[in-house]
C-alpha cells in the first residue's frame, strides 16, 4: 500500500448520482457521461465543460476513430453515436435484446480492441413479469436472473450484435484485453 500524488477537480454535475463511464480519444482529450449530462476536458481533467446528453446515460465509450457512443434507454436500450465528439448525435439505434424482457440499467462498458471490434458489456435479465401473474408459473423459456453480455461492433458502432453470454447472475461487468491477447472479465456476481 502506498500513496500517490492526486489532484482533485470537480466535474460541474449536479444531479444527486451518476455513474460515471469515462473514454479517451487519440488527441487526449477526456469525456465522462455522467447521467444527462456529457463532461470533457483537454487540459487532464483540470477543467470541465458540459453539455446535455439526448438519452440519460447508462454506459459510454470512446471507439476508434474517436466515435463516442452513448448507450441508453431501460428497459428497451439504443445506442446513438457523435462523430464529432458530441455536439451532434445520431438517431438512436435499438439493442437486440431477445429473448430478455430488459436491457441496460447502468453499468454498461464500451471499447474497442486494437484493430478489432468495439465491444459493448451489456446486462441482460428477466424481469418479475417472467412469472405469469394468473397462474404463477414461469413464462414459457423465461429464466428469471441477470445475465451480462458482450455484443461486439464490427461497423464503428453503428450497430451492435454477435452476442456472447459472460455469464449468469452477472451484472456490472468489465472487460480489457491482456497483452497475451485473451480477455479479463471483473464481474459483480447478482442473483435474482
Amino acid at each position: 500500500i502506498g500513496e500517490m500524488p492526486a489532484e482533485r477537480n470537480y466535474i460541474p454535475f449536479d444531479a444527486l448520482r451518476g455513474d460515471a463511464r469515462m473514454g479517451v480519444t487519440t488527441q487526449g482529450d477526456i469525456f465522462v457521461a455522467l447521467g444527462d449530462k456529457l463532461c470533457s476536458s483537454s487540459d487532464d481533467g483540470r477543467t470541465w465543460t458540459s453539455r446535455d446528453l439526448p438519452v440519460g446515460s447508462e454506459g459510454f465509450g470512446v471507439i476508434a476513430d474517436d466515435v463516442l457512443v452513448l448507450f441508453g434507454g431501460w428497459p428497451s436500450p439504443v445506442t446513438m453515436r457523435s462523430t464529432d465528439l458530441g455536439r451532434t448525435w445520431s438517431e438512436p439505434v435499438p439493442v437486440d435484446i431477445a429473448s430478455y424482457e430488459a436491457g441496460g440499467g447502468g453499468w454498461t462498458q464500451v471499447s474497442q480492441l486494437p484493430n478489432g471490434p468495439a465491444l459493448m458489456t451489456v446486462q441482460l435479465q428477466y424481469r418479475a413479469d417472467a412469472i405469469d401473474p394468473d397462474t404463477g408459473q414461469l413464462r414459457a423459456g423465461a429464466q428469471p436472473g441477470i445475465y451480462d453480455h458482450v455484443y461486439r461492433s464490427t461497423d464503428g458502432g453503428r450497430t451492435w450484435g454477435d452476442r456472447s453470454l459472460i455469464c449468469r447472475d452477472s451484472a456490472e461487468s468489465s472487460v480489457i484485453l491482456l497483452q497475451s491477447g485473451k480477455m479479463l472479465a471483473a464481474i459483480r456476481r447478482q442473483r435474482s
